[in-house]
């Protein structure tokens, strides 16, 4: 018997949420934790082992709000399988609700929440790396919910990814120009705003921002390292917005805000001239 079979034997009002290849997620009641999400891996290397324990130690000690609460891990060595147990958000992945964010006001609100939620983490030495709609939850009140933080980068441990590879771990469409290249020494908090950026153009433009489309160039990777980004017009949005925006995608890490304090006071400034 697999592991997610002796799990899910124990839980009630079982749903199957996703399946494929090594990863499979449920949703189900589970009589000490209420409504959860079960998460299925099976894991190839030490590696990948070890980068689902740090994101296991980290979220079930961490306990910040905007970020689903961390039950229980399970491994199990022999099988090379393992399985979380977390707190299960009722809502929709902002991939499947960008409808509801349109306006600037709705887009900033949106991001000065999962500001500032990543405020907090970022302050604890980890870099997410993989922001992207259908990492964030939003909950049947709005409010944002950030997960998956599978490939995430504790600043304060040793680096797990190897120098050979030419890309570092990513979703290509909203990696940074760092992480693209695999530039490990200059991934930091500016790395998840670069993402967080590309998102805010995205639910503004209705495409993305980096897209062959409107810039012109290769792939959507090709012109995020060269650094071809569509400029919003005032047809788009306001120069507020705007300015913000292509200050979280700015090429070069020192051209995009120092501090989470930096990108929520220049949200602010803009939600005060949209009022």
């Amino acid at each position: 018997m697999t592991l997610i079979e002796v799990i899910l034997n124990g839980v009630d009002n079982v749903e199957q949420l996703r399946t494929g290849g090594q990863r499979s997620a449920y949703a189900a009641s589970h009589s000490e934790y209420g409504d959860v999400v079960i998460k299925y891996c099976r894991y190839k290397s030490d590696t990948s082992l070890e980068r689902m324990i740090r994101e296991a130690n980290y979220l079930s000690a961490a306990r910040i709000p905007g970020i689903p609460l961390l039950f229980d891990f399970i491994s199990d060595s022999t099988k090379r399988e393992c399985v979380s147990i977390e707190q299960r958000i009722p809502g929709q992945e902002l991939s499947e609700c960008k409808s509801r964010f349109r306006s600037e006001e709705d887009i900033l609100r949106l991001l000065r929440r999962v500001v500032t939620t990543m405020s907090h983490v970022w302050r604890d030495g980890v870099v997410h790396r993989d922001l992207k709609p259908s990492n964030i939850i939003i909950a049947e009140n709005d409010e944002p919910y950030v997960v998956d933080f599978g490939i995430a980068r504790f600043l304060n441990e040793a680096d797990l990814t190897k120098t050979i590879f030419s890309s570092g771990p990513a979703t290509h469409l909203y990696a940074a120009p760092e992480q693209l290249t695999n530039d490990r020494r200059r991934i930091d908090h500016r790395t998840d705003c670069f993402a967080l950026g590309i998102v805010g153009l995205e639910l503004m433009l209705q495409q993305h921002p980096f897209s062959s489309h409107l810039v012109g160039g290769g792939s959507i990777p090709e012109n995020i390292v060269q650094g071809k980004v569509y400029t919003p017009v005032t047809t788009d949005c306001s120069e507020g917005f705007a300015r913000v925006m292509l200050t979280l995608v700015g090429h070069q890490q020192y051209q995009r805000y120092r501090t989470a304090t930096d990108v929520l006071n220049a949200i602010d400034s803009v939600l005060g001239e949209v009022k």
